[in-house]
This record gives C-alpha cells, structure tokens and sequence, in this order.
C-alpha cells in the first residue's frame, strides 16, 4: 500500500520491525479525511521530560497513543510484570508498558490544553494503547493486564484488534465526538507542538552511538586485544532490543566491516550484509 499523506513518519526507523509495524497500522487507518496518524517522534513536556511516541493517531473523537512492542514467542502478564519468552526458550520480564504510555498521554494532554489552536476549546481526549505487532506471539494476560492492549493476531471481530480500535474510535470515546473545526484545531495544535525527530542515543561507559543500539548482553572475560590477556568486563554488542537479531558482529570476526567505536575491550563494527 503507498503512503498516504495523512500519515507523516517524523524520522525513519532505526529497525525494520518498527517500520513493518508502522506500515500494518497505517494500512488499517480508515480512508477519512477525519484520520491522521504520526509515527517515530519525540515531544518535550511541561516539566522537561523528552518522550518518544511510536505512532499517534488522530480520530474523530480522540488521540492514540500507541506504545508498540515487537517480540517473537509468548507473553504472560499481570498488571505489573510482563514476562517474555523468546523462542529460543530465554525469558525477560519487563514492567507493564501501559503506565509508561499513561503517563505519555498525560504530558501530551497538558501541552495541548496551553496550544494557541486549541484556546476556548476543550483539548481532545488522548488514551493509550499497547500494540503487541509480532504477528504469531502468543499471549496471555490475567486480570487487568489485558487493559487497552491489542494484537496483531487478534480477529476482526475481536475485542483485541486495532484496527477495530481505530474504526470504532468514531463513535465510541470518553470525550465524545470533535466536529470538522474541532478536528482541524486539533491537528494544528499538534503542529503548533513543534515534534521532533527521535534521537536516539546508546552507549557503553564512555562511549556512544546515534546510528545504533548498543545492548548490554551479558558480562564475561574475554581476551583483552592488545594485552593479550583475560580481562573482566562487560560482554557489549550492538542488537536490536526488541527482536534481538544480532546486527552487529566483532570486528576481529569481520575484518572488512569499518569500525565505527573504539572500545578498549571491544571493537564494534557495523552490520555485515545478510546479518539479520
């Protein structure tokens, strides 16, 4: 499906994953002039606070705001741990996205309300949204864990499908439906918010990177490569966080790849082609 002008991709993404995900919502953005969409951007809050926004979409009676998740395997969670395990049979638990995505929505909401668009107008309703777009995870929530989360493998009827959220956010919402001039001011006071391009920063001690993320793995000895000796630290490689598909290789195992950090430890190079 081409691009639609009403969705604007801030910046590209760093990961294919991301741009997959993206591309799935934005297909299922209904065709109305009523819907825009905004992906990959970073706004800065009221109280300093800099917050990444994967997508956020406009609809006639309210903003999402989605948090995407992108992880192969199977989840099982509770309101407060999320417990994956990759196919490999590894596991990690992480904290339940939503309250970060809550507390998103909440800064976004207050920068809205002080917006020269939006004076002498209610600001829109803005609610988040957790978008789990692996499509064969498999999933498994007990009590409110589930709350405004949606999958990718959910049917078309199901109550866990987002683009049935998307679509039925026309009738259905807290703040009630925005006429035409509402919807407009709306928009613009998301343009008068000044949205910026995700910057994206990692690093190891001392070093760091904008082209990559740099992924604490573990920590190990290895051999030091001028000392020639077993020294401790810690194992760095450069990963995709959220599918984890090694990206990067060690430059001693790809000589031919140009080394873009270097680490006392560790020389860390870039992709080699056919890596992922």
């Amino acid at each position: 499906m081409p691009p639609t002008p009403r969705w604007t991709a801030v910046c590209d993404f760093a990961f294919t994953w991301e741009a997959e995900a993206i591309a799935w919502l934005r297909e299922r953005l209904p065709d109305s002039a009523a819907y825009r969409g905004w992906s990959n951007f970073e706004f800065v809050a009221q109280d300093g606070s800099v917050n990444a926004v994967d997508a956020l979409i406009v609809t006639p009676t309210k903003l999402l705001l989605v948090e995407i998740k992108s992880r192969p395997g199977a989840v099982k969670a509770d309101s407060g741990a999320w417990a994956w395990t990759r196919p490999d049979g590894r596991m990690q638990v992480d904290e339940n996205p939503l309250p970060l995505a809550s507390r998103k929505t909440k800064r976004l909401s207050g920068l809205l309300r002080n917006t020269k668009a939006l004076k002498g107008k209610a600001s829109p309703y803005v609610e988040e949204v957790v978008f789990l777009s692996y499509r064969d995870l498999r999933a498994d929530f007990s009590g409110s864990a589930a709350t405004r989360v949606f999958l990718r493998a959910a049917a078309s009827d199901s109550d866990r499908n987002i683009g049935a959220c998307i679509a039925g956010s026309a009738e259905n919402s807290y703040g009630g439906r925005m006429d035409h001039q509402h919807l407009r001011a709306a928009i613009r006071a998301l343009e008068e918010l000044n949205i910026r391009p995700v910057r994206r920063e990692f690093g190891a001690g001392q070093w760091r990177s904008r082209s990559a993320h740099l992924c604490i793995t573990a920590t190990a000895r290895v051999t030091h490569p001028t000392r020639g000796r077993s020294v401790g630290g810690t194992h760095t490689t450069l990963t995709d966080p959220e599918c984890e598909l090694p990206q990067y290789r060690h430059a001693d195992r790809c000589p031919s790849s140009p080394a873009v950090i270097a680490h006392p430890i560790l020389a860390l190079c870039r992709p080699a082609i056919g890596t992922i």
